[in-house]
């Protein structure tokens, strides 16, 4: 479908996005809730596993979590768990799905200071620990403009992904989200535009699925549908566009 190969493209942009230095931990952010950068990180990964390469889903989101929402996944351990334990074990934290190149690690329980856990030490080992078995991490972060999570997590990733939603996200958020993260010297990689109208595309699709196998929703009931990619309706992600210098505001 339209909406896989729009998928496969933006997987092909990131990993052309540096050739000596390749992407293997990888951020998912958006200025402003609902900009879909969740359905963007989801549908990613899967790409990604599908094309052989061992991918590993993170659920930074640690105050509004949805990835084992939309995929049917058990939340009791998770991302949360791990920063308590010493030493540090992967085990019964990350979760195999129906893709066997394909694993999450969800947010786990509701912490009371998320953004000082994402940006301590704890953090970065377990970055370290999940990359020293997979060949590609992507952290899906709350909004830049919400709070400081995103900003705290840059250090410990190759690339950003900022995913803004047409007739949602304002132009000045996502300039203040861009100026934000190159505060704090973040690699953005490009900006994915979603939820392009059928309308003023030519590309149209009618249902949204797992990408060639299963559908998640939100219930975490899991149906056999035809092949396409989990996404919004009347909305698909175009190719990253890289920011061929700083955006300042006119």
């Amino acid at each position: 479908s339209p909406v896989t190969e729009s998928f496969r493209s933006l997987r092909t942009n990131v990993r052309y996005a540096s050739v000596d230095h390749p992407i293997r931990v990888l951020m998912v952010t958006s200025p402003t809730p609902e900009d879909g950068k969740t359905t963007v990180a989801i549908n990613l990964a899967v790409v990604i596993a599908q094309s052989g390469n061992r991918c590993v889903l993170i659920d930074s989101d640690l105050r509004r979590p949805r990835i084992h929402k939309i995929m049917g996944l058990d939340n009791r351990q998770g991302l949360s768990g791990l920063f308590i334990q010493n030493p540090l074990s992967l085990n019964g934290t990350i979760q195999q799905t129906r893709l066997e190149t394909l694993k999450v690690i969800p947010s786990g329980g509701t912490p009371p200071t998320p953004s000082e856990l994402l940006g301590s030490r704890k953090m970065k080992e377990i970055v370290e620990a999940v990359a020293n078995d997979t060949d590609m991490i992507i952290l899906d972060t709350p909004p830049v403009l919400s709070v400081t999570d995103a900003a705290v997590l840059s250090p410990l990733v190759d690339g950003v992904l900022l995913v803004v939603k047409v007739g949602t996200t304002k132009q000045s958020a996502l300039i203040q989200a861009v100026e934000q993260l190159q505060q704090v010297n973040a690699r953005i990689l490009g900006v994915v535009v979603n939820g392009i109208s059928p309308k003023n595309s030519h590309y149209y699709y009618r249902n949204y699925a797992y990408y060639q196998y299963y559908y998640y929703g939100d219930g975490g009931n899991v149906k056999k549908k035809r092949k396409s990619a989990v996404s919004e309706p009347s909305s698909q992600p175009a190719s990253i566009n890289p920011p061929s210098k700083p955006i300042s505001r006119q």
